[in-house]
């Protein structure tokens, strides 16, 4: 590739707000790391790790700086033509790696990954897979907020601005067709356009603040079945699910690949949505095992009763995941299965599975790399240990990355 030099990429500010400087590893957040003359940490979206550049900085503090681009002298190999016009300095939030070679995104995942469990005293071999080469067109799920003209848009990065979209190249076909053809009658409200099996109509869910509550919408919106693995599940308007297409399969694999389940078993399953792990445990254990899944939102555990109906041996629990209802619903069970939302699991939770002495395996899976091996760590000091570790790309150009870790004691 040929090397890129001097590309301008944004605006600049006055010259006490621009630095030259050189990027070095990624950084939470999607930047990368730098470092100004006095040593000061830098924290720099739309680089790459060696690349020369001129950034601006738009958030500056005594100890660290947060700032963008504004042009690349001396380019990355790395560095491609980015894949969207909105991506960039002063522009759309969403996408930090729009600019970056496919394989350089998994890699600088894999190294955070690496570099997040060796901080924790985890030593363990990082890849992380490929979900889609293309690596576009692969979500099911967008968010919007509706400017002023009902226009659908997004936000700028840590900012209020909202840019107007007629297109999303992550976005599946259905969700950009629905975005260039559907006129447009919700003005300043959250909506969430998704089709959770990628090739249906889509769902327009709309949520928008009344009285300092929140009010979700659904007039437009409709349940739809997705087959995974040979199982139709129920997913209705409101119900999680995996945005990545390929997720649900993918991710079905790394966690009953790796685990030793099997007839008369016992499972408890933690954070379980619509039942993507619950049915295919119920089918492993049979009749003779126990599947119990806890979920707080109504409308996923309404799905899983019907996706589950003709299972007796399955048990819904609508609730928090809390220590309280894993001891309750825990004694006995031989397999836990964690799926938390990205902020981890809930404290005192991993400390109730630990103090079930029948439980033999674990498998944790993440969206997060901070919460997930701060949840490892824990798991490893109460009697665990790591048997195996997948990660897969399964949210093309951002820094995230889906983890899918295998315990036993």
């Amino acid at each position: 590739m040929e090397r890129q030099r001097s590309s301008r990429l944004g605006p600049t500010a006055n010259d006490s707000e621009i630095l030259e400087v050189t990027l070095g590893e990624p950084a939470s957040g999607g930047g990368f790391v730098a470092h100004d003359a006095d040593g000061r940490v830098l924290f720099i979206r739309h680089g790459l790790p060696g690349e020369r550049v001129r950034v601006q900085l738009r958030d500056s503090r005594a100890r660290f700086g947060r700032g963008d681009v504004i042009e690349v002298l001396e380019a990355s190999p790395d560095r491609v033509d980015k894949r969207c016009p909105l991506a960039g300095p002063t522009l759309c939030g969403g996408c930090d790696w729009s600019h970056v070679d496919f394989g350089a995104q998994r890699r600088f995942k894999a190294q955070r990954l690496k570099g997040a469990l060796a901080h924790s005293g985890i030593e363990a071999d990082v890849v992380v897979e490929s979900a889609d080469e293309t690596g576009l067109g692969t979500r099911t799920r967008l968010r919007f907020t509706t400017n002023e003209d009902g226009l659908f848009s997004f936000h700028g990065y840590r900012s209020d601005e909202l840019i107007p979209v007629a297109r999303c190249p992550l976005g599946v076909a259905p969700l950009n067709s629905f975005l260039s053809t559907t006129p447009h009658e919700h003005p300043g409200v959250e909506v969430e356009i998704r089709t959770v099996s990628a090739t249906s109509s889509p769902s327009l869910v709309v949520r928008e603040m009344v009285r300092s509550r929140r009010r979700v919408d659904v007039r437009d919106a409709h349940p739809e079945i997705v087959r995974v693995k040979e199982v139709d599940y129920l997913v209705s308007p409101t119900s999680f699910f995996q945005v990545h297409r390929r997720a649900p399969e993918m991710l079905v694999d790394a966690v009953f690949g790796g685990l030793n389940l099997g007839r008369g078993d016992k499972v408890l399953d933690l954070y379980c949505g619509v039942g993507l792990f619950t049915v295919p445990a119920a089918i492993a254990v049979g009749e003779a095992g126990r599947v119990v899944g806890i979920e707080s939102a109504t409308s996923a555990c309404d799905d899983l009763m019907e996706n589950a109906k003709d299972m007796t041996w399955v048990i819904v629990h609508e609730g928090r995941v809390n220590a309280h209802n894993v001891s309750r619903f825990g004694a006995t069970m031989n397999v836990v299965i964690v799926d938390p939302p990205r902020r981890g699991i809930e404290p005192g939770v991993v400390e109730a599975i630990g103090a079930i002495e029948t439980i033999r395996e674990v498998v944790s899976v993440s969206c997060d790399i901070a919460t997930f091996v701060r949840d490892l760590e824990l798991f490893l000091a109460h009697g665990f240990h790591l048997r195996a570790l997948r990660a897969f790309d399964l949210f093309e150009m951002t820094e995230h990355v889906e983890m899918v870790a295998h315990l036993e004691r």
